[in-house]
């Protein structure tokens, strides 16, 4: 009876020893995602869509939010506007004088053609008036294109006062509402984050490995994922591998030594379609803990 556990014993020692030398095992894995945040591009009172909560699902192009600043005055914007006004009304002026101009013209010309005709008036008095008449189309031509490019500035600019006025904030992409900053109604500066979205295009798995195993990982391989509590799992690839996690701060200006008591692990970044298992109200399944696997 005795020999017989020990037996068992064995076999299962035998077969723990063979899958810690067929394959590596993470440390720690789990589902993660990139946020993105949307911000309100000017200042003004938050409104949310009326369906909008944490855990909400949106389509591509569904409106979030809207931002509306109605005590909005830039007087140094309102002076340009009335400097282009006066402008546009001046060249307008203009304008009339020079085509009352050239149909007087047109009248001296028909007139003094007729009279040099029968050699009443100097052909170099026609060509005088032609030239003036062909002076006075060229300068309504221009004035007419300046008139136009000023209207086209004028309509710009108001187009960006209502801008400043008015802001609606749409998702890019079909996702989720991870967490709202701003309660409904409320006053914002510009630039002031006031959603965060999960983009399930974005979900990745992070797992965590001994550094023992470094040169048994590489990138674009092929691993193992395993959800832990579905107990399913799935294919997955390498995206990158990072050492030193734990004891280098990545993205600072200056790194920071290594800490004698940290362990040494490496940050692995693993695409997988492991979010397929979960729904937008379980957040694509982010944070929960999953178990990598590699063979050897």
């Amino acid at each position: 009876m005795r020999s017989s556990g020990i037996f068992i014993i064995s076999i299962f020692l035998i077969f723990v020893i063979h899958d810690q030398y067929k394959y590596i095992t993470s440390e720690q894995a789990i589902i993660n995602a990139r946020l993105t945040t949307l911000r309100s591009p000017i200042s003004g009172y938050v409104h949310f869509n009326d369906r909008i909560a944490i855990g909400s699902l949106f389509k591509a192009n569904e409106t979030l939010f809207e931002v509306t600043n109605p005590f909005f005055c830039n007087s140094e914007i309102y002076a340009q506007c009335n400097n282009i006004e006066n402008l546009a009304d001046g060249l307008k002026i203009e304008i009339r004088k020079n085509n009352i101009q050239i149909q007087k013209y047109k009248r001296d010309y028909a007139r003094s053609k007729r009279l040099a005709a029968i050699g009443g008036v100097p052909e170099m008095d026609l060509e005088d008036i032609a030239t003036s008449l062909d002076i006075l189309h060229s300068t309504v031509k221009s004035q007419s294109r300046q008139l136009r490019n000023l209207y086209r500035r004028l309509s710009e600019i108001k187009k960006q006062v209502q801008l400043q006025k008015k802001a609606v904030i749409s998702s890019k992409y079909q996702g989720v509402v991870w967490t709202m900053l701003i309660k409904e109604g409320e006053y914002v500066k510009a630039n002031e984050d006031i959603i965060q979205m999960v983009n399930p295009e974005d979900i990745t798995v992070d797992a965590f490995f001994n550094e023992k195993y470094a040169s048994r990982i590489t990138p674009n391989i092929e691993v193992m994922v395993k959800d832990i509590s579905k107990n399913t799992t799935s294919t997955g690839k390498i995206i990158f591998i990072r050492g030193g996690s734990g004891r280098v701060m990545y993205n600072s200006v200056v790194e920071n030594p290594p800490e004698t008591l940290s362990r040494r692990l490496m940050a692995v970044r693993i695409q997988t379609q492991i979010n397929d298992d979960y729904n937008h109200s379980e957040f694509y399944g982010i944070g929960r803990s999953m178990k990598v696997i590699i063979k050897r």
